[in-house]
């Protein structure tokens, strides 16, 4: 008897197990924001267990539940949501901002948001506040002194000045040691970084050494600058416009100390077509200067004598005004920046 109870009891337990897998399916779908852009990387877990998976590159996903199951889905910078699960196999959601934690948010590779507690690379995030706080008009001057091991090179100046950025010095005596940069995730350069008014920029996510090449590959070997520009927000209410006006004055600050004792030429001679510094010492003798100009015997002539900081009247003192204007804002339906 004992162990015919046994075997129904068997029975039984096989059905119930039986019917609660046959209660279990596949449920599939795409997360996007606001704007329907596809979110990489959202977290979906059913509520009270540890089942969990995430959305790939195009915001799909896909999870095994059971009807009644309540899916959680979490995104840094969005409103978590909770949806119960019903008939349909096939749940698209649309992600909400949530303006309490945007502040606590870093934009890592291609777009994608994470807490600062969520980053195990070495990074150094800037916002917009400390970017502007010495009012330089140029963006890549302005993380002078504000990241440690940032070094910015600059090859040439003027009014179009070609910029590097290296991060933790030299890697490579023969390659290139400059750091990607990432302007809103497109691949760009220094020198357009340079060109965009730091006003507009929200924050600077600087990842350093070769961690940029786990995001970027080899590109990223150097470390990766990347850079958010403001944007307006949807369900702002209103228009918000800002004025700022940065005045830059450029001087000379010194030139290279040269000496004072001897002439152009060479060999204790004088030569009026170089600028060598090997000729006859000073004497304050008329020696002819420069080439001869408009025929071949017309040679200018002049003292020979040393003149101090005469490359100085070259230079003219710089001067560069920057006005910005900015509007955003943002409805329901779309924002405006």
């Amino acid at each position: 008897m004992k162990t015919k109870f046994n075997g129904i009891l068997m029975l039984l337990l096989a059905l119930v197990v039986q019917f609660s897998f046959a209660q279990e399916k596949s449920i599939s779908g795409t997360v996007s924001d606001q704007s329907t852009i596809p979110l990489p990387g959202v977290n979906i877990v059913i509520k009270g267990t540890s089942t969990g998976t995430q959305t790939n590159f195009d915001g799909v996903y896909t999870i095994n539940s059971k009807p009644g199951d309540i899916l959680v889905f979490t995104y840094v910078g969005l409103k978590t949501q909770e949806i119960k699960v019903g008939e349909l196999n096939t749940i698209n959601v649309t992600m909400l901002e949530d303006a309490d934690s945007l502040d606590e948010v870093i934009v890592t590779a291609v777009g994608i948001k994470r807490k600062p507690d969520e980053i195990t690379t070495a990074y150094e995030n800037l916002k917009s506040e400390e970017i502007v706080s010495a009012n330089n008009p140029d963006a890549v001057q302005s993380l002078a002194g504000k990241v440690s091991g940032l070094q910015i090179n600059t090859t040439n100046t003027g009014v179009n000045p070609s910029t590097t950025i290296s991060l933790r010095g030299t890697r490579s005596l023969s390659g290139s040691n400059s750091a990607l940069v990432v302007i809103d995730n497109v691949i760009s350069s220094a020198t357009i970084l340079s060109d965009l008014d730091p006003e507009i920029i929200e924050s600077i996510n600087i990842i350093k050494g070769p961690n940029g090449a786990a995001l970027y590959g080899s590109a990223g070997g150097n470390g990766v600058i990347i850079v958010t520009t403001k944007k307006g927000t949807k369900g702002q209410g209103k228009l918000s416009i800002s004025l700022s006006t940065t005045l830059t004055i450029e001087d000379i600050a010194f030139l290279p100390q040269l000496q004072d004792r001897y002439g152009k030429g060479y060999w204790g001679e004088i030569d009026a077509f170089d600028q060598g510094s090997w000729g006859p010492e000073y004497d304050g003798s008329i020696q002819p200067v420069g080439l001869p100009y408009p025929t071949f015997n017309d040679f200018r002539s002049g003292p020979y004598e040393f003149r101090k900081d005469n490359m100085k009247d070259f230079f003219n003192t710089g001067t560069a005004l920057q006005n910005t204007i900015t509007l955003a804002g943002g409805d329901r339906a779309m924002s405006l920046s």
